[in-house]
């Protein structure tokens, strides 16, 4: 793995190549899918898991040799869905909850307490004439970082219409990402060692329109 002395002084990394042990990962997880109601029209779903998790670094700061430091991570997390369909038409609600337990052996480092959910509506609707459209509506939240970057509520609205022609042969398709304009280009992200920001040049927000035409090539019989 790759490790690092920081020189006070001068503010310089000095970055090697340690052999380390000690990084492993251990989960359990559980899956139920159910159908249920009038014709099984709906469809509950829920995902749990849980993950542990312990990493090893070298890390040292105002020192010649780094020291070995460990970092334990604990996620419990659970997932619901429940999706009703009728005909081509479709609804549905979601739920994700992630709870982090994070705590480390090197100096000054703080334990992480965090919760992550986020809740929405999704459909699927077949209108008249031949469009389509299709919906995400999903709020972000997250708490127990004590940072502004990390503990905030994003509200994404994402769409998608379609149009069919000439029997599906030709399809136009109309995209809106975060039609609400809550995304920014930098992303905040807690990994097994600290806080990372990521700054991405594509832009958070944006109408994309396609135009797909579909082909049938059939083989002629002998």
């Amino acid at each position: 793995m790759r490790g690092y002395t920081y020189d006070t002084t001068t503010g310089v990394r000095h970055w090697r190549s340690y052999n380390t042990s000690g990084n492993w990962t251990k989960g359990a997880s559980s899956v139920l899918s159910l159908q249920f109601g009038s014709k099984r029209a709906m469809t509950l779903s829920n995902n749990a898991e849980v993950t542990y998790g312990h990493a090893s670094d070298m890390i040292g700061t105002g020192v010649d040799v780094p020291a070995q430091s460990t970092i334990r991570n604990t996620f419990i997390s659970d997932k619901l869905r429940l999706n009703y369909q009728i005909a081509r038409q479709s609804i549905g609600l979601k739920g994700e909850v992630l709870w982090r337990h994070t705590r480390g052996t090197r100096e000054g480092f703080n334990t992480i307490n965090a919760t992550a959910f986020n809740c929405g509506l999704t459909g699927t609707f077949r209108l008249p004439f031949d469009f389509g459209l299709s919906t995400d509506f999903t709020i972000y939240t997250r708490r127990g970082y004590n940072d502004p970057g990390l503990d905030r509520s994003d509200l994404v609205w994402n769409a998608r219409l379609s149009r069919s022609l000439m029997k599906g042969r030709w399809v136009l398709m109309l995209d809106g990402f975060d039609l609400l304009h809550r995304l920014s280009n930098a992303t905040y992200s807690i990994n097994a060692q600290g806080c990372t920001v990521t700054y991405t040049n594509t832009l958070p927000r944006y109408l994309l329109f396609h135009v797909i035409y579909r082909i049938d090539v059939k083989p002629r019989k002998l």
